[in-house]
């Protein structure tokens, strides 16, 4: 009896103690923003589900803003001057909702890899360098250079502009790019598997266009040394003006 009336007591007190709601103070879609500061690196791979700014800064600072669930699955790390930034998108459940928005300044980098169905747009850090892009992803990017390789596959779209000496493009598997706004003195594409090139201004250009693929130049000259095959097309859109 004495154990049953100190049980009910208990209750009764634990009755007049306001509680506070469960999981307030983790709200899974709660918006949380973070900086990291990382040591300097020479390549970096966005994956996953991330909409990405990259711009020009003295250091690297990666800016990060979305929920507090999907924290939880973000990948931020630096080996060896290879940085990898990564939401791992097959492992989001239903706590997992929202976007995930990073900001990331760098003063120079070598080799950007985008991936899984990633869209980003900004500024390249510095005057050549290797951008590939990948599963169903998107990106606009300025370039002021010398040398640029794209190497794109899988459904990607691409959008370039400013001006660079040198580029060298790969497209597989219907990706698209588009250079129209992208000066270039000497340009070198690589079509493959239905994909589709939008040429800007170039002085010299040459390549190779296979499989149902599709290439749109602002003019002939230039191209002379421009190769298609397997029911490729080649337009002149200055030719469909007139």
């Amino acid at each position: 009896m004495r154990s049953l009336f100190f049980v009910m007591l208990w209750c009764e007190i634990l009755s007049e103690v306001p509680m506070a709601a469960m999981g307030f103070t983790e709200d899974p879609q709660e918006k949380l923003t973070k900086t990291f500061s990382l040591a300097p690196f020479h390549s970096l791979e966005i994956r996953g589900e991330v909409e990405f700014e990259l711009i020009v800064g003295p250091k690297p600072l990666v800016t990060v803003e979305t929920s507090r669930a999907l924290f939880d699955q973000l990948t931020v790390s630096n080996w060896w001057g290879a940085a990898t930034l990564a939401i791992e998108s097959g492992l989001r459940g239903p706590r997992e909702q929202g976007t995930v928005k990073m900001t990331i300044a760098l003063p120079s980098l070598e080799e950007l890899t985008v991936s899984d169905h990633c869209s980003g747009r900004g500024m390249w850090p510095g005057k050549e360098g290797t951008i590939r892009i990948l599963d169903n992803s998107t990106v606009d990017m300025d370039l002021e250079g010398t040398d640029f390789t794209v190497d794109t596959s899988w459904k990607t779209q691409v959008i370039l502009k400013g001006h660079t000496t040198k580029l060298r493009t790969t497209l597989r598997h219907q990706s698209f790019v588009d250079t129209q706004k992208l000066t270039v003195e000497e340009a070198s594409i690589a079509l493959d598997e239905n994909s589709t090139f939008e040429s800007g201004p170039v002085d010299r250009g040459s390549g190779t266009v296979r499989h149902q693929s599709r290439v749109s130049l602002e003019k002939a000259e230039g191209w002379e040394e421009l190769v298609l095959k397997e029911d490729s097309v080649k337009e002149i859109r200055g030719a469909a003006a007139q």
